[in-house]
């Protein structure tokens, strides 16, 4: 059973045999693969054996976790209701006051059930920000063509894999067939376009996404929520290496290579830092 807390059956007390028990895990468990996991084995691959393999639930998401997400879903009830109102397109002020109505509700429900992880004034300052880069999203295209696809799920096979799967989901296909991925919390300052800038440019997430293009043709996009900053991602075949990293993450993986890789900034968002005897923060916890 996937969900099944592996912890609850381990042999702690036999350091060998739990070794054989995570390879085990490590080369079986393992259904699909996402860029959230990479990202999560790139970050930590010792924070990624408690997550996927031995399924321990994660914290509350982080204050920027839950800002993003609320402003994506956001955006997704935005284009239902252009598609929704395509016979009689609604006024900009209009679908603005209902998306601002929907991004609020849905900011103090999620409020509500976090309200320990802000700091003081956090939630109202980001609550701003969300209104004002929402104002800024609609603004450019309440008035585009509607798009192919919002909130795409895609799956990819992994050469060398018969039963694991890559699989994601993309922001925006816009109506020329182009791969729109947005990117909240991104403000109209030199290190918010920058930050869009650098995305594109080092990011896997988009290449990986690039894969599901089949007409060579089209383009990725990384594109700033707030900023609105665009960026094309270079995506031609002989840069496009993304699916090795894959591959490469998933050897390590059924090889059972699970190594901590303690920094102050990893060990301080880290759900598993209590855990953990290889944090970096002894000092404090």
């Amino acid at each position: 059973n996937n969900s099944t807390f592996a912890g609850d059956f381990l042999p702690l007390h036999d350091g060998k045999k739990m070794t054989q028990q995570l390879l085990h895990y490590g080369r079986n468990v393992q259904k699909y693969m996402s860029h959230a996991q990479l990202q999560k084995y790139q970050r930590c691959p010792k924070e990624y054996m408690y997550r996927y393999v031995l399924n321990v639930p994660e914290d509350t998401p982080t204050p920027l976790m839950i800002y993003g997400s609320v402003m994506h879903d956001t955006m997704e009830r935005f284009w239902e209701l252009r598609k929704k109102c395509i016979n009689e397109p609604m006024p900009f002020d209009k679908i603005l006051e209902r998306c601002t109505d929907i991004f609020k509700a849905s900011w103090k429900r999620e409020i509500i059930q976090s309200k320990h992880m802000f700091v003081d004034g956090q939630a109202d300052i980001l609550e701003m920000q969300g209104v004002k880069g929402l104002q800024l999203f609609i603004e450019r295209y309440h008035q585009e063509p509607l798009p192919q696809d919002v909130e795409k799920q895609f799956v990819l096979p992994i050469p060398g894999y018969t039963s694991i799967y890559f699989r994601g989901t993309i922001d925006l296909i816009d109506h020329g067939g182009n791969i729109i991925e947005f990117k909240s919390n991104k403000l109209s300052t030199i290190a918010g376009v920058n930050a869009i800038k650098r995305m594109a440019r080092n990011s896997l997430q988009p290449r990986l996404y690039a894969l599901t293009l089949k007409d060579k043709g089209k383009n990725v996009y990384m594109e700033g929520v707030e900023n609105g900053e665009r960026v094309l991602v270079e995506t031609t075949e002989d840069k496009n290496d993304s699916m090795d990293r894959v591959i490469e993450t998933l050897k390590k993986i059924e090889k059972g290579e699970f190594p901590a890789k303690p920094s102050h900034f990893t060990c301080a968002f880290c759900s598993y830092k209590r855990l953990c005897t290889e944090h970096s923060l002894k000092n404090i916890l």
